[in-house]
């Protein structure tokens, strides 16, 4: 509470003519007197200016010492990102450090990776991750194969330099001989669809890529993603518990002895974690979700919503292809299975937005840059026996569509593809 009014001096330089020198003394107003007036950004420094001034420096409180948890969100905050990202290496390549510890460390890397000036230093002898990472998809454990599948697609968004450095390391070759033992394994649909991100991100605009994802038959495994009946969806996993934790829905402790198990951990970890800007305990804080998720109990994501979301992903990482390259557009047109399959998705899924995103391949597929070669990919889609009733089918269901919004676009759409398969 601020005493009564002060008087505080002011002393000009000798010589000083300027208005400030024709002052009288000013005094700090109390709160009743600020009360009810609006304060602008420049009035409240000249409030805090005169009031700490009108308190002598002998009178000040001083400032207090500076505790361990300061000088360690100091350390934290102050240390440069390379250093930080070598730490997060270190932890994750240690054969004493636990899955938790190897986790958190992952989840941090993936944090500093969104940066590209990040991304391009891991392969410097300062970071030296690139490689472990890499690595790391064969790992045995499956959240740490998802979660370096899940930084090697960060780093490589827009990334040339990134993709670079992952072509020097067979990236293409590597990503899908482990999008196929995923497919093998029945794992989890979320590290299936990580991998399918990070390819995505290494064929974007990037012709040595592309070549070798053709030469090694990559679609033949993105066609068998799009293909899967709800059989085989249910036999892949759904989230393990530990993805939980990192994405903060709610997962299953299988059993009381590994809830156990993880209560009498006290395996040191890294207390830098600050890819929410917080110095936390990472085993303190994964086994407080975990007690929390036991008590509130299980909400998985359904299988279908993951295939879903992963095909999605495939729908446009093909519209990313046809849109850098006319070739693709001809691929895909020739593809008779695949198409056929999106055919497919587009008459029996019940997700509008990939409906629109099918559309909209089948749109461009029909308009490349080169018109010398539209009439080949017109000749290729006609051939296509259903595709006028498919769409003649989704013109008529969208009638009933009460988003309003999404019908004109998918009308639109419908229409464009309609005339130009007329011409």
């Amino acid at each position: 509470m601020l005493g009564p009014p002060v008087q505080v001096e002011y002393k000009p330089d000798e010589g000083d003519s300027s208005e400030h020198a024709q002052q009288t003394p000013q005094t700090v107003p109390t709160p009743e007197e600020m009360r009810g007036t609006p304060i602008s950004a420049t009035r409240l420094l000249g409030f805090a200016t005169m009031a700490s001034s009108s308190v002598p420096t002998s009178e000040r409180r001083p400032l207090r010492p500076l505790k361990d948890l300061d000088k360690q969100w100091l350390n934290a905050m102050l240390k440069p990102d390379a250093k930080k990202m070598r730490e997060c290496i270190d932890f994750f390549t240690n054969p004493q450090s636990s899955i938790q510890a190897k986790l958190a460390a992952l989840d941090e890397l993936n944090f500093y990776a969104e940066m590209r000036e990040n991304a391009n230093n891991m392969k410097h002898p300062t970071v030296d991750g690139l490689v472990p990472i890499v690595d790391g998809l064969r790992n045995e454990n499956e959240e740490i194969r998802m979660r370096c599948a899940w930084i090697l697609a960060t780093a490589l968004q827009n990334n040339p330099e990134f993709q670079q450095d992952m072509m020097a390391l067979d990236g293409m070759h590597r990503l899908l001989e482990s999008l196929s033992l995923e497919l093998i394994k029945k794992s989890d649909l979320e590290t299936v669809g990580k991998i399918v991100y990070a390819i995505s991100s290494l064929l974007h605009l990037n012709p040595k890529a592309q070549e070798d994802f053709l030469s090694s038959h990559g679609f033949e495994y993105i066609s068998q993603i799009v293909r899967m009946s709800p059989e085989e969806i249910l036999q892949f996993k759904t989230h393990s518990p530990l993805h939980a934790v990192e994405t903060g829905e709610p997962q299953t402790i299988k059993t009381e002895e590994e809830a156990t198990a993880q209560e009498n951990r006290t395996e040191e970890v890294p207390r830098n974690i600050i890819a929410h800007i917080e110095v936390v305990d990472v085993d303190e804080k994964i086994k407080a979700k975990e007690d929390y998720y036991k008590k509130v109990g299980v909400k998985k994501e359904a299988p279908f919503d993951l295939w879903l979301r992963l095909v999605n992903k495939i729908v446009f990482m093909m519209f990313k292809l046809m849109i850098d390259n006319d070739d693709y557009k001809v691929f895909f047109a020739k593809h008779k299975e695949l198409t056929d399959t999106m055919l497919h998705l587009l008459e029996t899924t019940e997700d509008i937005h990939l409906k629109e995103k099918i559309l909209q391949n089948i749109r461009t597929m029909l308009s490349p840059v080169d018109s010398n070669k539209q009439p080949e990919i017109l000749n290729l889609l006609r051939s296509y026996s259903s595709l006028k009733t498919i769409l003649d089918n989704q013109k008529a269901q969208l009638e009933k569509n009460p988003d309003t919004g999404m019908k004109e676009i998918l009308t639109q759409l419908i229409h464009e593809i309609q005339e130009i398969l007329q011409m």
